[in-house]
């Protein structure tokens, strides 16, 4: 029987997907679906006349159904539009109060944008080494519980005992005097173990590393150099391997360059090898901690605290070995990362949170200005809001405005966030680490960004709400009775209160640190500090013998 014929499935489930659903949709299902029951012949002519109507039809609305969307699309874009447009003549229409909101929001979003750069470069990228989560800063403790330098005996036996980190080496910052040139110059330069580029996986740009016996009391004198120093002291010049440094009276051969931009910990002019030094009485006592500190490279599977747990148990077995010289004393390892910045982390995390308190109180104080100015408005809303404004829409224009005006303070914002950084950069305390990486990048940017979408967005939603929250008709009857804005009057006094809890809590903070500084700066030295100079001698050469040593440090003192 042809009425219970049933049309193809296939062409069913696409004409479900294109057609409307509502009645129009609907009554095209039915009378396709009627009279493919009522055609009479085969029911292969019958189910081919479905289809090609089901794709006739469905081509149709698809197309349709595309116009559509695209009608669409282009009216919600010049909505927007439009209420950008209304935003811009508001704006300027009340420059006093735009002027008051961008400066707060710049002020807040550029300190804390350029605090934000300082900690993500000194605190937050990792260490320009390969492998940085694996390597290890060790160090001896002595029995109070402080960092002191490393044995040079002590780290022999480190390198036969330790299994948890797969290269260990040795280093210290020396200054060292070039002579043989133009003029002698004082050089800030680092004395390392032949293993020390393993370790932090580096290679020279230029040569080679230093070979493998160059810790050898008897090995001949090796130099790597910086680029910088390369480029400046020595004309950048490719034959520079081979030539000789007079460092301290000591010939030292260049063996390599340096990449560009290396430095460890600070950067350094020379790093020279071990061998001039290995062999002297004063580094071969074991109870002589001449400033060097040991860095490691983990092993596959190993963590920190696996290193530290192996390094004291070393420490523990060398205290009984050598009671006289390592009673009391132990070993520490950490993290390089965390080492290197540890001196600057709170001073850098308190800022952070400060200027994290100075940009709440910019988006509390803009939004306070928000409410101020949507309680003003309340008869516009209203009127609007009666000529067929929904909730909706008036949401959109106040969060619009809001918006725009956040994202201008964010753009400000970032401009001087600059500027401070480069004034924080110059104010920085000589030695602070890491501080050539810190840099408006491409992280600073969204943060500032992030932070003007949160204060547009966020703060600019409740004042949105309690703006376009009133009914139409009561909002026209406020507005003549001059009772508009009772609730928002209620609101704003709540964030008066909050704003002034926080401005407290940044300023007691402030207070507290300016005491600090001001007791740092009375501190009775126990002498007097006026008039007086300080100078530092180093005795560098073979002619000066421990004798010799002695005896200048005599005659000085007398004098």
């Amino acid at each position: 029987m042809t009425g219970d014929r049933r049309p193809p499935r296939f062409a069913r489930w696409l004409l479900d997907r294109t057609l409307p659903t509502d009645g129009r949709g609907g009554a095209m299902r039915g009378d396709l679906l009627e009279e493919f029951r009522t055609r009479g012949g085969s029911p292969a002519r019958a189910a081919a006349w479905y289809w090609r109507h089901a794709l006739s039809v469905s081509m149709r609305y698809a197309r349709t159904g595309r116009h559509r969307g695209k009608e669409q699309e282009l009216m919600r874009l010049e909505s927007l539009w439009q209420d950008v447009r209304y935003a811009v003549r508001s704006y300027v229409k009340a420059p006093s109060f735009t002027l008051a909101v961008v400066a707060t929001l710049a002020l807040g979003i550029g300190a804390s944008t350029a605090i934000f750069s300082m900690v993500n470069g000194i605190l937050l990228q990792p260490l320009p080494l390969r492998d940085p989560d694996r390597l290890v800063y060790i160090n001896e403790v002595n029995a109070a519980g402080n960092r002191i330098s490393v044995a040079w005996p002590t780290f022999l036996d480190w390198t036969t005992r330790a299994r948890t980190v797969e290269a260990l080496a040795l280093s210290r910052e020396e200054p060292i005097t070039l002579t043989g040139m133009e003029r002698a110059q004082r050089l800030r330069g680092r004395r390392m173990t032949a293993a020390f580029l393993t370790v932090i996986g580096v290679q020279p740009a230029l040569g080679h590393d230093f070979s493998q016996d160059a810790d050898r009391p008897s090995a001949p004198p090796e130099v790597l150099v910086s680029e910088g120093f390369w480029q400046t002291q020595l004309g950048a010049a490719p034959t520079v391997l081979g030539r000789t440094l007079m460092l301290d009276n000591v010939a030292y051969t260049i063996v390599g360059v340096l990449p560009h931009g290396f430095q460890f910990l600070r950067p350094y002019d020379v790093f020279v090898s071990m061998g001039p030094v290995s062999g002297t009485q004063q580094l071969l006592e074991r109870g002589n901690h001449s400033g060097f500190n040991a860095v490691g490279r983990l092993r596959i599977g190993a963590d920190v605290a696996d290193t530290d747990r192996e390094f004291k148990t070393i420490a523990t077995a060398l205290e009984r070995e050598y009671p006289k010289t390592n009673a009391g004393l132990s070993a520490r390892a950490e993290g390089l990362a965390d080492r290197v910045v540890a001196d600057i982390r709170l001073t850098l995390l308190a800022l952070l949170g400060a200027v994290g308190f100075l940009l709440l109180i910019a988006c509390v104080n803009v939004a306070n200005l928000l409410i101020a100015r949507g309680a003003g408005r309340q008869h516009e809303l209203a009127v609007r809001a009666a000529l067929g404004g929904g909730r909706l829409q008036l949401c959109g224009q106040l969060l619009v405005e809001s918006t725009l005006v956040s994202a201008i303070g964010g753009v400000l914002g970032v401009g001087l966030a600059f500027w401070l950084l480069r004034a924080l950069i110059a104010v920085a305390p000589e030695g602070t680490p890491r501080l050539e990486t810190v840099r408006l990048d491409a992280t600073a940017l969204p943060f500032a960004l992030t932070a003007a979408a949160i204060c547009g967005i966020v703060f600019g939603l409740f004042p949105a709400f309690q703006a376009s929250r009133a009914d139409a008709q009561q909002a026209l009857m406020r507005a003549r009775s001059g009772r508009a804005g009772a609730g928002s009057h209620r609101v704003r006094r709540v964030l008066m209160v909050v704003e002034t809890a926080l401005a407290i809590i940044l300023l007691t903070g402030a207070g507290l640190t300016m005491r600090t500084l001001q007791e740092l700066t009375r501190l009775d030295a126990g002498f007097r500090i006026d008039h007086l100079l300080t100078q530092r001698v180093t005795l560098a050469g073979a002619q000066w013998t421990e004798g010799r040593r002695r005896n200048f440090s005599t005659i000085s003192s007398r004098a």
